[in-house]
């Protein structure tokens, strides 16, 4: 195994501002094949305190880096092949940090397409090019012109030579690496995002009115609104461009290129410059730095999608109870599902809940219900929130009312449940079934564990965050991905019970790994012990150390089989038991008895006190979910839809998605509510997710119902108690403090310390801006 590279080591250390030692080690432990996972639970002695999100933070710092060096191996190789690369070129690449100054570097050595300049030289105008640049004794331009036309065949004017031999020069300039980074630096600082209406859209789309004549920052542009304007741009309505100051750019191309005191040769050389910028450096510039743009504003939007998709997956179950899945229906009825408490399929029926009047239907289904009750005793019904949700539960409740012992009814979110029921997974999961109860089953599982079933879909489907149609998919997947497996192996999975879409996610195995314990399971019988897992093909010493900890065995012959505690550190705890004079069932029955022990005396080379103390922590609190306890909502019974809702209502509602602008509620209507930024809370918030989380239930007052043929928007507000009447100013001249305008300038250093570098989005995913108030939910 290669060394770790210092170099990085140093720069990670330095850019992320991390303890170079604790680097070091990570990325040690990253070249021996440990995950991220594995180092933040179980190699705290060399992570030390940086946790999970910095660790992750490191991976994609490195990642970034070795991507660098492998681009520089590249250029350099090729520049060599060329017979191009020189002494002070390749000491340029070697000490380039940037990804666009590198490009900036190697764009005159490459294969060059067909342009104006390069039609220029075909004529044998480069010679001629080159002689303008000579300063002393200043080059007679007029000459020059005059010579070529005399001396090239095809070339026939002086207004031909002049034209051609510009373009030459203003494609040598363009490609200079330090003027491009002048005024990339210059579009950077000072660029705005510019957009218009399309003539002709004008009337045709609300959507994108508020863009039809906007300017704002480039530097400063929220994510959700560079990503309506993109998306209005892909749909004909808006033109979009990045404008920076053109005499600037100018000036810094003059700059650079402006020599001698020949007045015709600046002259010329000047028209070069406008040129240059003009038609070259300025449109090459802006698609670059529109890009960056476009990549931040994705990593925030990311940002966002992965802190929603987070709470869903670790949205609190209601455990190992059996339940009934229900997916409403119309005319061929509404399906249920009784799934026991591993989740495993037990029966369906089908009611009849789309006519209330029709009596008949009625009883019956009334009558299949009690049966279906009697014969399974669920605790929990639970009910998608699709179109005719409200309908159908309406009537459940209706039938449940004055049943003895009935179960719970409670709303779900469905965002998902159809991708499922019809895929794969679902199909050889239950093969006689049809979509209708394969959706029934899953929404019961969903309330059982909803990180087991969530995990069988792709993440995207599941509708949270905003614009995640219009970010790069790509970057979306990758982190989506990161954000399961943290979910999964933060809360542990039931290796003998589990899919193999969940087992897939734990850290150190794959999709083929997966597959092949769930395979042993069915040809073997469930696994008696963690170790067994050595049995399965391809899961060697290294896989076994990475994923074991991350598995449970309730039923195992070792009960430290269904901990949080790595098997290599079981003879820790059989030390302990045998120190307090216990057998290791009998101490874990009675984990009081660790109150007096010393964490010090059980420390070795490999396990130091933060692992002592995770083991006694796990011991104390054996099995406990990090997901805390299952909340309902109630929703009134009377508002069943958008036309039911009357300004001043204060309603009960579940959080379906938190954006940067705001949070948007479900109150029972199958149309979801905004709380804009700005009513979330009484006290000034400048990032919603503050305040709220996906899945939490929250009191809301409803301040607007707009309905009309092309859109319904329902504005809700959090600010349920009087607004306090503001404090007076201080008399003594605005000093310090929250009275003469200190608190406010804390609070704007405080927004600003949370804005994060294109570096930090790169590396975390996020970069929290302050939206305006008049933003829209467009997902």
């Amino acid at each position: 195994m290669s060394p770790v590279n210092e170099e990085l080591v140093d720069r990670i250390s330095a850019d992320l501002e991390f303890d170079r030692e604790l680097v070091f080690g990570t990325i040690k432990l990253m070249d021996e094949g440990c995950t991220v996972p594995f180092i933040a639970r179980y190699r705290k002695e060399i992570s030390g305190t940086l946790g999970f999100d910095k660790i992750q933070s490191i991976e994609s710092r490195y990642s970034d880096y070795q991507a660098l060096r492998a681009r520089k191996r590249t250029i350099l190789k090729y520049l060599k092949k060329m017979d191009k690369l020189v002494p002070e070129l390749e000491s340029r690449i070697e000490t380039c940090d940037d990804k666009a100054a590198l490009e900036d570097i190697n764009l005159p050595y490459k294969i060059r397409k067909e342009s104006i300049a390069l039609a220029a030289e075909s004529k044998g105008l480069r010679t001629y090019a080159e002689q303008v640049l000579v300063f002393d004794p200043p080059a007679d331009v007029n000459a020059i012109f005059e010579q070529a036309v005399a001396e090239l065949e095809d070339v026939t004017t002086v207004d031909e030579a002049r034209e051609g031999i510009r373009n030459i020069l203003a494609e040598l300039f363009a490609e200079d690496a330090d003027l491009r980074g002048r005024i990339r630096e210059l579009a950077r600082k000072e660029g705005a995002i510019v957009s218009s209406v399309v003539p002709g859209r004008e009337e045709t789309s609300s959507r994108f009115q508020n863009f039809y004549a906007f300017s704002e920052p480039a530097t400063t542009i929220p994510s959700h609104r560079l990503l309506a304007i993109r998306r209005g741009e892909k749909e004909g309505y808006l033109n979009m461009s990045l404008d920076f100051d053109r005499n600037k750019m100018v000036e810094i191309v003059e700059d650079r290129i402006l020599l001698g005191d020949d007045e015709n040769q600046r002259g010329f050389l000047r028209e070069v410059s406008e040129f240059a910028a003009d038609h070259l450096l300025k449109p090459s510039i802006a698609r670059e730095v529109k890009a960056e743009t476009k990549r931040r504003a994705d990593l925030e939007s990311i940002a966002v999608f992965s802190e929603n998709l987070s709470d869903m997956l670790l949205a609190p179950p209601v455990g190992s109870l059996t339940t009934i899945g229900v997916d409403p229906g119309n005319r061929t009825g509404t399906r249920l599902a009784v799934v026991d408490g591993e989740g495993r399929y037990l029966d369906s029926a089908v009611l009849f809940l789309n006519d209330p009047e029709d009596t008949a239907k009625v009883e019956e289904s009334k009558e299949t219900l009690k049966n279906l009750l009697k014969q399974h005793t669920p605790r929990f019904i639970a009910v998608g929130n699709g179109t005719t949700s409200r309908a159908a539960e309406k009537v459940l409740r209706s039938l449940l009312a004055g049943l003895e012992g009935a179960p719970e009814l409670v709303m779900i979110n469905e965002a998902g449940v159809s991708v499922y029921a019809a895929s794969d997974a679902a199909k050889d999961e239950l093969p006689n079934q049809d979509v209708a109860v394969r959706a029934a089953v899953s929404m019961a599982r969903r309330i059982q564990d909803p990180l087991a079933e969530l995990v069988k879909i792709d993440p995207r489907s599941i509708g949270v965050g905003q614009y995640q149609h219009d970010v790069n998919q790509t970057l979306l997947r990758e982190a989506l991905q990161k954000v399961v497996s943290a979910s999964v192996n933060l809360v542990g999975v039931t290796v003998n019970t589990a899919s193999v879409q969940l087992l897939s996610y734990v850290s150190g195995l794959n999709y083929n790994l997966a597959e092949a314990i769930v395979e042993h399971c069915k040809q073997n019988g469930p696994f008696v012990s963690n170790a067994r897992l050595m049995d399965v093909k391809g899961i060697g010493a290294k896989t076994f150390e990475q994923c074991a900890g991350f598995l449970r065995i309730p039923d195992s012959e070792i009960p430290l089989d269904n901990m949080r505690i790595h098997p290599e550190s079981y003879h820790i705890v059989e030390r302990m038991a045998q120190d307090l004079g216990k057998a290791l069932d009998e101490l874990l029955a009675d984990p009081s008895a660790l109150d007096g022990i010393d964490p010090e005396r059980y420390c070795d080379e490999k396990a130091q006190l933060p692992t002592i103390r995770d083991i006694l922590e796990e011991l104390k609190k054996p099995g406990r979910d990090p997901r805390g306890t299952y909340q309902s909502v109630h929703f009134r019974d009377d508002v069943t839809d958008v036309k039911d809702l009357q300004v001043g209502m204060v309603l009960e509602g579940r959080v379906s998605n938190v954006t940067r602008f705001g949070a948007f509620v479900d109150v029972g209507v199958h149309h979801d509510g905004l709380v804009h930024i700005s009513e979330i809370s009484n006290r000034f918030v400048s990032d919603p997710s503050e305040v709220v989380h996906v899945g939490q239930v929250v009191k809301v007052k409803v301040i607007g119902v707009e309905l009309d043929e092309n859109r319904t928007r329902v504005s809700l507000s959090m600010k349920l108690e009087e607004r306090k009447a503001p404090r007076q100013r201080s008399q003594r001249g605005g000093g310090g403090g929250q009275d003469g305008g200190g608190g406010k300038a804390k609070r704007k250093k405080q927004q600003r310390a949370k804005l994060r570098t294109l570096d930090d989005l790169l590396n975390r995913f996020g970069d929290p801006r302050k939206p305006r108030i008049d933003d829209n939910n467009n997902n």
